[in-house]
């Protein structure tokens, strides 16, 4: 089978399937697979294979038409954005919720702001102090003025952070492109996107 129909093959979601496997034996750390609207844009990723075969070092982007595309290797996805724990900095799953299962993703964007703030910014909310569900509990159901006076620092620290449009986003990058790198999420938004 030719190298541009090994391409043709390749399955994003199974990297490791033959085609995946011969394809990264050619050029093992090249970058050539071009990744559009989350699927292999396969002319535009034929074309750059191609081009590394021939001799030509792997470039980091390429121009499709009138867009610019990050290059990736075999193996490799692009980074994808996802709702960060508003306690622990880790990423919620589609359903917002934590590896352990409590639904913070269901809390009201203000709150999880604050309560981020109370434990990142004035440390008025120790969370080593609690289990997760116990936490959870505690702030759930209460609104944004009811836990504003059991974190008077925080809240003025949200009102200065509103009013300048810098409140904490509560994203955070997965994958293993640049931002994730494959890197294990450190607690207390170290990725946190900003």
């Amino acid at each position: 089978m030719k190298p541009e129909e090994l391409v043709t093959e390749y399955d994003l979601d199974d990297p490791h399937n033959p085609y995946g496997k011969r394809l990264h034996e050619l050029k093992p750390h090249a970058k050539f697979i071009i990744i559009e609207n989350g699927k292999v844009n396969v002319a535009a990723s034929q074309k750059e294979l191609r081009r590394v075969l021939d001799g030509y070092a792997s470039r980091d982007q390429v121009t499709v038409g009138n867009e610019v595309f990050k290059t990736y290797r075999v193996g490799e996805k692009p980074d994808r954005y996802v709702k960060e724990h508003c306690i622990y900095g880790t990423p919620l799953d589609e359903d917002g919720c934590s590896d352990k299962g409590a639904a913070w993703g269901e809390l009201p964007l203000e709150v999880q702001q604050l309560l981020n703030l109370s434990v990142l910014e004035t440390n008025e909310l120790i969370p080593s102090r609690y289990e997760e569900f116990d936490l959870f509990d505690m702030v759930s159901g209460k609104d944004f003025n009811y836990l504003a006076k059991r974190y008077p620092k925080a809240a003025v620290l949200f009102a200065e952070l509103k009013g300048l449009g810098d409140l904490p986003k509560l994203v955070v990058q997965i994958g293993n492109g640049n931002g994730g790198g494959g890197k294990p999420n450190q607690p207390f938004g170290v990725n946190r996107a900003t």
